[in-house]
């Protein structure tokens, strides 16, 4: 029996407006089949992330007393997953910014390519402007023992 990965995608938003209800609902059509979506509202004031809680069952969204950051977001919804018991080895996160499109494929790309190879720790997509064309980032995939010997010997 194979078993499919299961995948959190942690979008963190503060002021996100429309641009937060088009990325969700481009995770939402991606197609991944073990996908939820956690979304980490940093003190918006803007009523984006109240509206998504009820738009999919699929969608959680995380409510902040004060704005924590991107890292602090992320961090936040990781703990709100091992506090509920939810996380387990092998589950994949999907770090996916507010305002970014993803491409129905890309999700399923992702977790093939992370889950794949064991070496592989993490995986970065490629990302396009918002005119579609102009190359933001070119992705990447890093492996855990090169992250390891290449870290600070003591904090930056």
């Amino acid at each position: 029996m194979v078993s499919v990965v299961r995948a959190f995608a942690i979008v963190v938003a503060h002021e996100g407006g429309e641009a937060l209800g088009r990325s969700v609902e481009a995770v939402l059509r991606s197609g991944y089949a073990a996908l939820r979506i956690l979304v980490v509202d940093n003190a918006s004031r803007d009523g984006a992330c109240q509206r998504l809680d009820r738009a999919d069952a699929r969608v959680t969204v995380l409510t902040m007393a004060r704005n924590l950051g991107f890292a602090g977001g992320v961090n936040a919804a990781v703990a709100h997953l091992e506090k509920a018991g939810d996380l387990a080895d092998g589950d994949v996160l999907v770090l996916v910014n507010q305002d970014c499109i993803v491409k129905a494929e890309a999700i399923g790309a992702l977790v093939t390519r992370v889950t794949g190879d064991a070496r592989v720790g993490i995986v970065g997509a490629r990302l396009l402007a918002p005119d579609g064309d102009t190359l933001q980032h070119a992705g990447g995939v890093g492996r855990g023992e090169e992250f390891l010997q290449n870290a600070p010997k003591r904090p930056v």
